[in-house]
């Protein structure tokens, strides 16, 4: 999984700043991507501290 690090962008998977299911680091690099551009394009003055990666329990797995 992989979210925005922004102080500025309080619901991050409605801007479109939240990617799961990244298999490999090429997914990783293509979410940052794609998530720089929707912070941009969403809220454009926003500052970015980066992005967080994470990996996924399993489904089922108790949290």
């Amino acid at each position: 999984m992989a979210k925005i690090a922004s102080r500025d962008i309080l619901h991050k998977s409605d801007i479109g700043g939240v990617q799961v299911n990244l298999a490999d680091g090429a997914h990783v690099e293509t979410a940052w991507d794609d998530i720089m551009a929707a912070a941009t394009w969403h809220k454009p003055g926003a500052r970015i501290e980066g992005l967080l990666v994470e990996k996924m329990a399993p489904r089922g797995a108790p949290s």
